[in-house]
């Protein structure tokens, strides 16, 4: 058992070896960061709004790109800005919200939620997975660089209390509640220090 760890170290030490022969090791931290944001960002963020969210990020596929090496990984997790766009579906996991929210700091977050709309009969869509983890990062978030909401999560039983707060943080918000039955919240429309507050009922 012992020859066996022995072994197994003997071959990480290899590989980690062989990672840092490679030439993309050589690049300087800052164009790898780079690198790895233009091969992650979503190149138009409006479609999040009434349209297909970007498939590479709304499934966190990015993520395994920080997986790659042992080197890609340090310095993909020293790259705040790498992780501050979070965007959220009815099945995004949570660990990964939470993940995304403290490796971005202290850069300012841009968070997309997009969610089930509401019907009109039948049972109503069941939450998002990640929803408590979605909650402690409107409130407990100091600035957002950007702030989208669509869909029945953006209704008085899920996020809509907490976005009102959320809101006077943010640079640029939009919320959608995808069906017209629904209402913005009376303290969106009342809030005077966000001038950009863009909703589409």
């Amino acid at each position: 058992m012992v020859g066996s760890s022995f072994l197994e170290r003997e071959l990480l030490d290899l590989k980690q070896q062989r990672n840092n022969m490679s030439p993309i090791s050589t690049l300087p931290p800052e164009i790898l960061c780079e690198i790895l944001l233009l091969a992650t960002t979503c190149h138009d963020p409006e479609k999040y709004i009434g349209d297909l969210p970007d498939r590479l990020r709304i499934k966190g596929f990015f993520g395994v790109l920080g997986h790659v090496s042992h080197w890609w990984r340090m310095f993909a997790l020293e790259c705040p800005y790498l992780w501050a766009d979070i965007d959220a579906g009815m099945n995004t996991d949570a660990r990964r919200v939470e993940f995304q929210a403290k490796y971005a700091l202290p850069h300012p977050l841009s968070l997309w939620v997009k969610g089930a709309l509401a019907t009109t009969s039948g049972p109503r869509p069941e939450r998002p997975k990640a929803f408590d983890a979605l909650q402690r990062v409107l409130s407990e978030t100091k600035l957002f660089e950007k702030l989208a909401i669509e869909g029945d999560v953006f209704s008085p039983n899920y996020l809509k209390p907490h976005a009102p707060s959320a809101c006077t943080t943010s640079r640029s918000p939009s919320l959608a509640t995808g069906n017209p039955s629904q209402c913005i919240p009376q303290q969106v429309h009342s809030l005077q220090s966000t001038p950009h507050l863009r909703t589409k009922p």
